[in-house]
């Protein structure tokens, strides 16, 4: 969690206070994403679309409400900060969550929404097995990442992707087409990010930007081959996406 941490000391030293605001968390997961706020004395709604939404943490100071940030039926304006961290690059409809996010916080309240990792970042699969390995997710196709897996013995790291693999298990069939395939990632250039926020209805803008990361890994040969793909430099090296804004 001190990735959390991180970026709720950034959102704090932004907004000050917590105590007495309300605070919309898009993509609380298991409710953990909440403590800080909650800790910070805020009334805190966790939103996901997950349906073990909240297991991990129950407070009175705490709602939850499944739902997407794509779009969701929370009544306008009610929030003085909507914050999200590691959600957005799970979120298909970026620019709509996005409008989502400005909708429901309130005229001078704060958005912090971080997006991380990017899908064309050398992290972009959200596998760990494969972080030694930098861009190997847009350099093999599947098949040939899946033979690629086999020959090394790899075997899934951290938490289980349900229904799929569980830590410890060989990197088989269905661990390559959860990658892929599933509607877990988005998969969307780090472009799209910035592009959905540069045209916000709101007050300021005092971040919309990417964090650079990985150029020691992007050794020539293989951004040559990369780039045969059209991948650019700037893309490769987009780990993340924020937003700080004012409405």
């Amino acid at each position: 969690m001190d990735y959390l941490n991180q970026f709720f000391a950034e959102c704090h030293e932004v907004v000050g206070a917590f105590t007495g605001k309300s605070v919309l968390v898009a993509g609380c997961g298991v409710g953990l994403d909440c403590i800080p706020f909650v800790e910070a004395g805020a009334s805190v709604t966790g939103l996901d679309v997950d349906r073990d939404i909240g297991l991990a943490y129950s407070n009175p100071a705490v709602r939850y409400y499944r739902a997407s940030i794509e779009g969701c039926d929370l009544d306008s304006a009610q929030y003085d900060v909507v914050f999200s961290a590691a959600t957005m690059e799970h979120v298909h409809n970026v620019e709509a969550a996005y409008r989502e996010m400005v909708r429901l916080v309130r005229p001078g309240g704060t958005i912090y929404a971080l997006a991380a990792p990017l899908w064309n970042s050398s992290k972009g699969h959200h596998l760990e097995c494969l972080y030694p390995f930098p861009w190997i997710h847009l350099r093999r196709a599947p098949k040939q990442l899946l033979a690629f897996c086999e020959e090394r013995g790899l075997t899934h790291k951290g938490p289980p992707i349900p229904d799929v693999v569980v830590e410890g298990e060989p990197i088989r069939d269905a661990v390559v087409d959860w990658l892929f395939t599933s509607t877990c990632l988005n998969r969307a250039p780090s472009k799209r990010y910035v592009e959905a926020c540069a045209c916000l209805p709101v007050s300021r803008t005092l971040r919309n930007g990417l964090w650079m990361d990985g150029a020691e890994d992007l050794i020539p040969a293989v951004q040559s081959e990369l780039a045969v793909k059209g991948y650019t430099r700037e893309e490769l090296l987009a780990a993340s996406h924020s937003l700080i804004a004012v409405k």
